[in-house]
């Protein structure tokens, strides 16, 4: 009896080093259990095929039975800047939800060619305005308490809304995305301030179309550079 009760002893003071290692991994400063981040970053979207379409009349009987072709349209949703808030809430030192709203202003360019009378092509630009409201997963692979940055990976889902043609028309639609980055701290403790760069892929139904085939997926690249606070 004793010797079990020797031998249980010996295993628990071996054990306590490696117990006590593994707590070491999360240093002390790392965000605990609701900490707050808060993000204010410049963000790139890239932009889309919006679909061709024909402009058609139908022709005199006497003349034949197949549409006549006035001209054709090609459409395209530009790529372009914006900007976006982030807020989210550790649950652990390594995982954390969020919330985001970003906002940009892309141009729908329209171009008309072959034209039947030989006019020459012309290109109209339609100013949109967009907003997207998000929510995330946040994973953070490396320790952060004194490093000075680590990987990470998000993904989740939001709404979609673009207005255009002087806030006449109103487009809503679904958007989810998943992608990585990279935090940097530029100082230490449970207050601290760094920076963030993401890159995701943005998939969107029910975006602009003038084909009106918005159920149609579109996967844009969308990148993110910001200054991070945690508190």
């Amino acid at each position: 009896m004793r010797s079990r009760i020797l031998v249980s002893a010996i295993v628990m003071l071996l054990g306590l080093p490696a117990s006590a290692r593994a707590q070491r991994r999360v240093h002390p400063d790392a965000p605990h259990a609701g900490a707050v981040e808060v993000e204010a970053a410049a963000l790139w979207t890239g932009g889309y095929d919006a679909g061709t379409s024909p402009a058609n009349l139908t022709r005199n009987p006497s003349t034949g039975t197949a549409p006549l072709q006035l001209f054709q349209t090609s459409s395209r949703v530009s790529s372009t800047p914006g900007g976006e808030f982030r807020l989210g809430v550790y649950l652990t030192p390594t995982l954390s939800v969020e919330g985001g709203v970003a906002y940009s202003r892309p141009s729908l360019e329209t171009k008309a060619s072959g034209d039947f009378e030989s006019a020459p092509d012309a290109t109209l630009s339609v100013s949109v305005a967009e907003y997207l409201i998000d929510a995330s997963a946040v994973y953070q692979f490396a320790s952060i308490g004194r490093d000075r940055g680590g990987p990470f990976v998000s993904g989740g889902g939001g709404y979609l809304r673009q207005l255009y043609d002087g806030n006449v028309n109103l487009q809503t639609g679904s958007e989810f995305h998943g992608g990585g980055g990279l935090r940097y701290w530029l100082s230490e403790g449970r207050r601290r301030i760094g920076l963030r760069l993401e890159g995701r892929a943005s998939v969107r139904t029910h975006s602009i179309d003038p084909e009106q085939q918005q159920k149609k997926r579109r996967v844009l690249p969308v990148f993110s550079a910001g200054v991070v606070f945690v508190f």
